[in-house]
C-alpha cells in the first residue's frame, strides 16, 4: 500500500511540473511523455509455473510509463521514468510492480535520432499466491537503445533488471529473483 502512495505522489509531481515548464519556449528543455510496453521475463515465468497448479504461466508484464525528458545539452538529457507493470494469469493471482528510474540519455544527433539510455531504478513490487509471495524494494536498472522521431514518437528496445524478494510459504525460504528481461516500449513525447 505504501508503494502505491509513493508512485501516485511521483505521478502527481511530474504532472504538476509539466504544466508550468511547457511554456519555457521552443527549446523543448522539458518534454513529458506517456507510453506502453511489454517486459518479457523468464525469471517471472519460472516463478509463475511454480505457483500455478496446471503449469500454465504468463511470462510477460504489460507496462504503462510516465516520463519526462529534461535536456541538459544538445546530446545529453535526464529522463526520470515511472513504470507501472501488471500481470495476472487468470487464476486469481494479481501481480503488480512499479519502477522509479533516473536515466541518463545520450542522443547521437539533434531531431530524429538514435539514442542510448540507462540508469538505476527502485523496484516496488507485490503479488503472489498460496505457494509463494513476492515483494520488492530493491535497486535494479535498465539500459535501452531507441529512435526518437521528430513528431514525438519514441520506440526503444532494452533490458531491465528487476530484483524481487520471493518467499515460499512451504518453508519460508526467501530468495531474490530477477523479474526483468528484454523490454520493448513505444511512447509519445509532448
Amino acid at each position: 500500500m505504501k508503494t502505491n502512495w509513493i508512485a501516485y505522489g511521483l505521478v502527481a509531481g511530474m504532472l504538476g511540473l509539466a504544466q508550468p515548464v511547457s511554456t519555457w519556449g521552443a527549446e523543448n528543455v522539458f518534454r513529458p511523455g506517456l507510453g506502453i510496453g511489454l517486459l518479457v521475463c523468464p525469471g517471472f515465468n519460472d516463478y509463475m509455473e511454480e505457483l500455478s497448479s496446471d503449469g500454465d504461466a504468463a511470462s510477460a508484464w504489460l507496462n504503462v510509463h510516465l516520463s519526462a525528458k529534461i535536456r541538459v545539452t544538445d546530446h545529453w538529457a535526464v529522463v526520470p521514468i515511472l513504470d507501472a507493470f501488471a500481470n495476472g494469469n487468470g487464476g486469481g493471482i494479481e501481480n503488480r510492480m512499479q519502477a522509479l528510474a533516473a536515466n541518463a540519455r545520450y542522443t547521437f544527433k539533434e531531431g530524429s535520432a538514435i539514442y542510448l539510455q540507462g540508469g538505476p531504478s527502485l523496484i516496488l513490487a507485490s503479488g503472489g499466491g498460496d505457494k509463494a509471495d513476492f515483494e520488492g524494494g530493491n535497486l535494479g536498472g535498465a539500459i535501452s537503445a531507441g529512435f526518437a522521431f521528430r513528431f514525438g514518437l519514441e520506440l526503444d528496445l532494452g533490458y531491465s533488471y528487476c530484483p524481487v524478494d520471493v518467499t515460499r510459504t512451504s518453508n519460508q525460504r526467501e530468495t531474490t529473483e530477477n523479474f526483468g528481461g528484454p523490454q520493448l516500449r513505444a511512447g509519445f513525447r509532448f
